[in-house]
């Protein structure tokens, strides 16, 4: 038998590494701990190293999972501590007599062997000690190598004094070398993991299956094959009620739950340490003037829409959609608020890739590099000195900088760059290529995309470039809007009209040469009567009614 001191002793020494290696990485990278909330936001630590967002949001996760892992231990040891018969078995082992006399070479030995029984962190090297586990880097096979370099770095007495020779000696041994952020502890996490290849480590959603899924939805009038809604198109109304699907089928509910599961385990994966809040009020999705939500129902005029509301219809449909609103309101909130940097990202993305040739998407498709794996970091990123500062201390105290410390300024700002954090040269703001560069001068006037076009049929939305606007006249867009505006037919005939007081005018005209057609139809068809009278149709219908023949 052996007692639970030792036991108790190593989650306290658990707890306390968990909570220095948290405290560390807070140190070092303080954008982890960034909640939305401003009001939690104690804005105390605060760094000029340029981390990349894959870098801070695995780095999220792993103090996630350090965080677990502390509050299960802290369980434990509660657990422990409050046992009484635990703590009585205790008592009574630490009475024997050769423990009053001062011999514990056989409490030592249980104790070793207790150590090897219990459940410690699991350690995959030889040379990883026991209290490195949880340590930054450590999940790389050559960390005794890297804990050296570290321990430099962070040495303060080497801050200033021989500076130059650190410089030459960190480009020499690789300290600019990139290793994996993560402790062997949480050597399992991985962003290409936790995110799929169009969620761009979460700065993008993909609601590709979404789409699929709101095509298939029961509707009134089912959708024309030969012009399906495109993705775009889907995701850009993404909380606008279609008026034509059946809201009260079970498989429009179904779409919105696995719709509001998927936003909110995105939620968890792009913000794993913040806590998802419930609406305040509640939101409803996008509609038209005189639209009921409840009934799913158009109105045209003013006066009937409010006495719809109070109409019996009305009041017994509220119970039904009751649910269905609910759902959508939840979808409103994720979107215009939790998600609504990822959704913009997301919706410029796809404008973008609509505005490229086919030509273009095949070289982008080509040219694309594999994204950084979010897990690779060199130790000056989050360990290196701040070499700036130092250049002013130095002339300060009158010292003469040399070409090295100008070179690793350089180098620091370079090498600490990210590819989302660089800022490009864009004073004319151009459209970005293919490349993620401005697009040329002349390219951009070759294509004409200085001049900017509006429609007004589509909510004045504005396209750059002649042919981008020509396009979006073929569009289910442009097509809907002239829909609900009455045209029915010959939508090619309202190509290039984009005010709506010109497609009115254009209405009214065929409208009425529709009408003067059927007047003349009417009035060139001859009949006789029994007489031999010759007559046109109409009069000879409207005499005959009147039994005047």
């Amino acid at each position: 038998m052996f007692t639970s001191l030792e036991e108790k002793r190593q989650l306290i020494e658990d707890l306390e590494l968990l909570d220095h290696a948290v405290t560390k990485r807070l140190k070092v990278n303080p954008k982890i701990y960034n909640p939305k909330d401003p009001k939690l936001n104690h804005n105390i630590l605060t760094t000029k190293r340029k981390i990349s967002k894959s870098i801070t949001i695995t780095q999220k996760h792993e103090v996630k999972k350090l965080m677990e892992k502390y509050n299960k231990t802290n369980l434990k040891l509660l657990k422990l501590l409050n046992d009484e018969m635990i703590e009585l078995n205790d008592k009574k082992i630490l009475k024997r007599p050769e423990y009053e006399k001062g011999d514990f070479s056989y409490f030592f030995e249980t104790c070793d062997g207790s150590i090897n029984s219990t459940t410690a962190p699991s350690i995959e090297r030889e040379s990883l000690k026991d209290f490195e586990v949880y340590d930054i880097f450590s999940c790389n096979e050559n960390y005794p190598e890297i804990k050296v370099k570290i321990d430099e770095l962070e040495d303060p007495t080497n801050m200033i004094s021989n500076l130059a020779m650190r410089i030459k000696e960190a480009k020499k041994s690789g300290y600019l070398e990139k290793h994996r952020v993560l402790s062997s502890y949480t050597t399992d996490i991985k962003l290409s993991k936790i995110f799929s290849t169009e969620e761009v480590f979460g700065t993008q959603l993909d609601l590709k299956r979404f789409y699929k899924l709101w095509l298939s939805l029961p509707r009134y009038t089912s959708l024309s094959q030969d012009n399906l809604p495109k993705y775009k198109f889907f995701f850009k109304n993404l909380i606008t009620r279609d008026g034509i699907v059946k809201i009260d089928t079970i498989e429009y509910k179904d779409y919105l739950k696995s719709l509001i599961q998927y936003l909110t385990e995105y939620y968890e994966k792009v913000y794993p340490l913040d806590i998802l809040k419930e609406s305040e009020e509640k939101l409803e999705f996008k509609h038209d003037h005189l639209f009921c939500l409840t009934c799913n129902r158009q109105f045209s005029k003013d006066t009937v829409y409010n006495s719809h509301l109070s109409g019996k219809k009305h009041v017994k449909a509220e119970p039904r959609s009751e649910e269905v609103l609910s759902f959508e309101s939840k979808i409103a909130y994720l979107i215009n608020f939790e998600l609504k940097n990822q959704y913009n990202t997301t919706l410029q993305e796809l404008e973008r890739i609509d505005l490229l040739t086919v030509r273009e998407l095949e070289l982008e498709k080509r040219e694309n590099k594999p994204k950084d794996s979010g897990e690779d970091l060199s130790l000056y990123q989050l360990f290196g000195t701040n070499f700036k500062l130092i250049k002013k201390i130095r002339q300060r105290n009158t010292f003469d900088s040399d070409d090295s410390e100008d070179e690793l300024v350089d180098s620091e700002d370079s090498d600490g760059e990210d590819d989302e954090d660089e800022k490009l040269y864009n004073p004319l703001n151009l459209p970005i290529g293919v490349d993620g560069r401005p697009i040329p001068f002349w390219l951009f006037k070759l294509k004409g995309l200085r001049h900017e076009f509006k429609c007004e049929i589509c909510d004045n939305a504005s396209f750059q470039g002649r042919n981008t606007f020509n396009k979006h006249f073929k569009e289910a867009t442009h097509i809907n809007k002239l829909k609900e505006m009455g045209v029915t037919d010959n939508f090619i005939i309202f190509k290039d009209i984009s005010t709506k007081k010109e497609v009115q005018k254009l209405l009214d005209t065929l409208q009425q040469k529709h009408r003067e057609q059927l007047h003349f139809i009417d009035n060139t068809e001859e009949v006789e009567d029994d007489h031999g009278n010759a007559m046109n149709k109409k009069v000879y219908e409207q005499l005959a009614k009147q039994g005047l023949l």
